[in-house]
C-alpha cells in the first residue's frame, strides 16, 4: 500500500497548476512594475469625458446665414422711418372723373363719385395782418411757360413752383405750420371725414319755368290751347305796375356755383390721386371741382 502525503494540494490549486505562494509572488512583481501597472489602468487621452464633447470647437464653421440676418437686424433697428408730414390745411383743387360704386364691409353698394384731386402747391398765403384775412392760394395743373402771362410767372416763381394753370384760394382760420411752395396731396384726407365740394353746374341753356324750376303745368281743357306750360302771372297791373326782382320764370338755366355740402369721404387713394366722395358732385365730368372742409361742423 502507497502512504498519501501529510498536506494535500487543495481544489484551486489543483486547477491553476500552481501552489499558493507562487500567485502571491506574481501580485507581488505586479505590483513592483510600473509600467505593468500603467498598461493595466485605462488611459485618460484614450476615452474623453462627455463634458469634453458637449463644448463646441474653437474651429468648428459658423452659419453665415445667421451672421447676415443679425447684421439685418441691427441695421433695421438703426434706420428709424421718418414720419410723413401732412399739412394742416384740408383743401385740394380737383377734376370730376365720374360715378361708380363701392362695396363696404357688409357689402352693400354705395354711391361715390370719383375725383382726381391734387397734387397743388401753395402759390401764396395771405395773412390778417398784411391782407386783412388769413387764406391760401393752390395751384393745380402744370402747363407749359407759354400759355401764362410774364405777371402770372413772376407770381409762380416767387415761390419757386412750376407754371400752374389753376389758382384758387381757400380760406382758413389759423394758418399752422404752412410755406409756401410746399406741396399738398389727398393724404390730408381720411376715410369718414366731411367736406364740401364746390363747382360748376351743367349748362343747360334757356329753358321754361317747369325745367327751371319745377313749375306745374295748366290745365289742358277748359278753353286754352297755348298756355300748357306758361308761367302764368307775375303780378298785379297797376301796382306796384312792374315785375318784381326775384321771381321766377324762364331763362337761362346752369352754369352757376354750386356746393354740395357734408360730404362723405369714401375713398382716399395716394397712389392715383383719386377721393371718393358719398353721392353726386355738380358739374360735368372733367369739370374743375374745390375740396375743402365741411362749413357746417
Amino acid at each position: 500500500m502507497t502512504e498519501e502525503p501529510e498536506n494535500p494540494p487543495t481544489e484551486s490549486e489543483t486547477e491553476n497548476g500552481q501552489d499558493g505562494p507562487a500567485e502571491e509572488t506574481i501580485e507581488a512583481q505586479a505590483q513592483d512594475d510600473p509600467e505593468s501597472k500603467g498598461s493595466s489602468e485605462p488611459s485618460a487621452e484614450a476615452e474623453p469625458s462627455s463634458e469634453a464633447e458637449d463644448v463646441p470647437s474653437a474651429e468648428e464653421p459658423v452659419d453665415e446665414q445667421d451672421e447676415v440676418d443679425e447684421d439685418a437686424t441691427a441695421d433695421e433697428s438703426q434706420e428709424v422711418d421718418e414720419p410723413v408730414r401732412i399739412p394742416s390745411l384740408k383743401g385740394l383743387i380737383g377734376r370730376k372723373v365720374g360715378m361708380t360704386q363701392i362695396f363696404d364691409e357688409t357689402g352693400a353698394a354705395l354711391p361715390v363719385t370719383i375725383i382726381e384731386a391734387g397734387p397743388c402747391f401753395i402759390t401764396q398765403i395771405r395773412t390778417h395782418a398784411k391782407d386783412g384775412y388769413n387764406a391760401v392760394q393752390l395751384g393745380l395743373e402744370e402747363t407749359s411757360q407759354k400759355r401764362l402771362t410774364g405777371g402770372q410767372l413772376g407770381h409762380l416763381k416767387r415761390t419757386n413752383a412750376p407754371p400752374l394753370k389753376h389758382l384758387r384760394e381757400f380760406r382758413v382760420r389759423h394758418l399752422g405750420d404752412l410755406e409756401e411752395g410746399e406741396r399738398i396731396t389727398v393724404q390730408v384726407f381720411q376715410v369718414g371725414d366731411r367736406v364740401d365740394v364746390v363747382g360748376t353746374s351743367k349748362g343747360r341753356g334757356f329753358a321754361g319755368a317747369i325745367k327751371r324750376h319745377g313749375f306745374h303745368r295748366g290745365p289742358k281743357t277748359h278753353g286754352q290751347s297755348d298756355r300748357e306750360r306758361a308761367p302764368g302771372s307775375h303780378g298785379a297791373g297797376s301796382a306796384p305796375g312792374r315785375v318784381l326782382k326775384g321771381v321766377k320764370g324762364p331763362g337761362h338755366m346752369g352754369s352757376v356755383r354750386v356746393s354740395s355740402q357734408n360730404l362723405r369721404v369714401d375713398l382716399v387713394d395716394p397712389e392715383r390721386n383719386l377721393l371718393g366722395v358719398r353721392g353726386s358732385v355738380p358739374g360735368p365730368n372733367g369739370g374743375l371741382v374745390l375740396v375743402k372742409e365741411r362749413r357746417k361742423q
